[in-house]
């Protein structure tokens, strides 16, 4: 765990593939178990309808990743060839791309169904590890769920998720970042996410609101689990590694961690965020390339390619992991100066992970982006309500009170204590392992240490609307992750009690957890079930089988009325669910100014309300006029 390695991947002898075959059984069984537990809590025959198409497309995904896994000998080159598949699938021009991808897919299945195999007595341990991962994942707390047409029918959408599925439909019909809101407006934006769901809904045939519903239950989430099983026995550097308790451990560590940490600014934004999900994904598959001692130049190019997928997923991210090769380079060479491979993987990292990060992204769910904010983070979303009065008492605008001071105080350590905790424990591992001085020649622990700085640095110095912070924050925890796990697991091996017992009791303690949220969501579906369909609705779902290179104009003088959206978000749901680019539907409002989702580029401000700017008409499409009134 604190050494380099020398081995390639996990799948590169007969017990790597082994292990890989029985991470992708866990994998593939906890994608049907949370198909089949969403589809009873739905109890729709429409929702199964619009849903399984869907789950068939991740299903067929998750069988190209075992394929190409199995030929490339790394799960690491897998996702990154398949997740720029799809990307090529969206952007390419050429007729019977979806057809394609439907063969490439099912090849994939008979592949999968020819050779994954795992021996009788891990059939026990694969069932339980996928319950508890099915668990973790139902029971997240998020903004999307099966029946997205159910809650869109009810006005129950987050305005996120409109924003979001505005961009994926104008990437999959006109292959452009956009929200569609004038014509196809650019709007600069991390889009990958966007470009995944969009291959998905052209894969499967079903919208885009429905596949953010689905796709991220049943191939993303289970797909993060898998990469921080994998960097866990890859790292442990074990010869026979256990998979069911890193499996288990992460999937009830991502499902306690915001339930115990929550308010220090904890929160499972790896499963609320599509694109952080996905970023993570990338970030925790590359991340044992770090730990390689000899590079090459297929590592270099690797290295380009997952720095490139992951900093278009979330640039936060992408320029944590640029840095640690950064890191690499100055602290880890085992020469005086670093090799030509070292220095390659650098520029290979640095340069894409750059290049998108100073892309004008403009189009952040806050107005103000990125300023100098000491402490901001804390103050509003890590429990330091109190460092506020504190802050008043230092500026004279309020009396001096020592009991506020002391709490104050704890509030600060507390969170940095609590919010980087899994930080503290990797690196008092090291500690304990190799003491002060050795411990900055080990990987792991240089690693951690380098997101953690990056992260407290963040808290203590900048400030980003609505939280996002966290995205740089967060990371951290994920690095130490791999080295916490397998700790745990070692500990776990030191008793006597069966491993199936273990995860027994791991799946009995989700499940008594997770009760209540389960009932919750059996209940919100039976009160959307009993919602009617608005003639609004209606006709927006009826124009996305309509041509592509049509572009909508609005041409009733009043807006039509669509139950439940705040009037910021109000225009994004024509194109997002029409999935079509529309044309005089941005009306600003008197004391609702148009200022977030990406307005900037339509010449909106706070003080300026009013389009200026021409709507942008792409070659071969045509405007259509349409009437909601009668």
């Amino acid at each position: 765990m604190f050494a380099f390695l020398h081995h390639k991947s996990l799948a590169d002898d007969s017990q790597g593939k082994d292990r890989a075959n029985y991470l992708f059984v866990t994998l593939f069984l906890t994608q049907i178990i949370i198909f089949m537990g969403e589809s009873a809590i739905t109890r729709s025959k429409i929702v199964f309808d619009q849903s399984a198409p869907i789950a068939l497309s991740c299903l067929l995904i998750a069988a190209v990743l075992y394929m190409l896994t199995c030929w490339f000998g790394s799960f690491a080159w897998s996702i990154v060839v398949t997740y720029s598949l799809i990307a090529l699938l969206i952007y390419s021009p050429v007729k019977g791309r979806e057809e394609f991808s439907l063969a490439i897919g099912f090849m994939g299945l008979i592949y999968t169904a020819k050779y994954l195999r795992i021996s009788k007595p891990k059939i026990p341990s694969t069932l339980l590890m996928a319950g508890i991962a099915s668990v973790t994942v139902m029971a997240a707390r998020v903004d999307t769920s099966f029946d997205m047409l159910f809650r869109l029918y009810v006005g129950d959408l987050a305005p996120d998720t409109i924003f979001h599925t505005s961009i994926s439909a104008m990437i999959k019909n006109y292959n452009s970042i956009s929200t569609g809101l004038n014509g196809v407006i650019t709007v600069p934006y991390y889009a990958l996410s966007h470009t995944l769901m969009g291959g998905l809904s052209l894969i499967s045939h079903e919208s885009i609101l429905e596949v953010y519903g689905v796709a991220s239950k049943i191939l993303f989430a289970p797909i993060l689990i898998f990469t921080i099983a994998i960097a866990c026995a890859e790292l442990s550097r074990k010869k026979e590694p256990s998979i069911s308790l890193y499996w288990s451990g992460i999937a009830i560590a991502l499902w306690l961690i915001p339930r115990a940490l929550g308010r220090w600014g904890v929160w499972e934004s790896y499963f609320t965020s599509e694109s952080y999900m996905i970023g993570l994904g990338l970030f925790m598959a590359a991340l044992p390339c770090l730990f390689m001692r000899e590079l090459s130049k297929t590592d270099a190019i690797f290295v380009l390619l997952a720095t490139s997928l992951i900093t278009y997923s979330k640039a936060t991210v992408g320029i944590i992991y640029a840095g640690l090769w950064l890191t690499r380079v100055l602290f880890l060479r085992r020469k005086k100066w670093p090799s030509s491979w070292e220095l390659a993987c650098l520029g290979c990292a640095i340069i894409p992970a750059f290049a998108f990060a100073l892309t004008p992204a403009q189009t952040q769910t806050a107005a103000d982006g990125i300023k100098l904010a000491p402490l901001d983070f804390l103050l509003n979303y890590g429990g330091g309500n109190t460092v506020g009065a504190l802050v008043h008492m230092s500026t004279g605008t309020a009396g001096i009170n020592a009991r506020l001071i002391l709490i104050a105080i704890w509030q600060i350590l507390s969170f940095f204590i609590f919010h980087f905790l899994f930080s503290w424990i990797a690196i008092g591992a090291g500690v304990r392992k190799l003491g002060i001085r050795k411990l900055f020649q080990a990987p792991i622990t240089i690693y951690v240490l380098a997101t953690t700085c990056v992260g407290i640095l963040a808290v203590l110095l900048l400030g980003i609307p609505g939280g996002s912070l966290y995205y740089i924050s967060n990371v951290a925890m994920f690095a130490a992750l791999p080295c916490v796990i397998v700790i745990v697991e070692s500990k776990a091996l030191h008793q006597k009690t069966s491993r199936n017992l273990i995860l027994f009791l791991i799946f009995t303690i989700q499940i008594i957890g997770s009760i209540n949220i389960f009932r919750n969501d059996i209940a919100r579906t039976n009160r959307d079930r009993e919602a009617l369909i608005t003639p609004a609705i209606e006709t927006l779902l009826s124009l996305r089988s309509k041509p592509k290179n049509q572009i909508y104009r609005l041409t009733d003088e009043r807006l039509p009325i669509i139950p439940g959206l705040s009037c910021d978000v109000y225009p994004l749901i024509f194109p997002a669910i029409s999935e079509h680019a529309w044309i005089n539907i941005i009306r600003p409002q008197k004391g609702c100014p148009l200022i977030y989702y990406g307005y900037s580029q339509y010449g909106l401000s706070l003080k300026h309300q009013e389009i200026t700017d021409s709507p942008r008409i792409l070659a071969g499409t045509k405007i259509i006029d349409k009437k909601f009134s009668p």
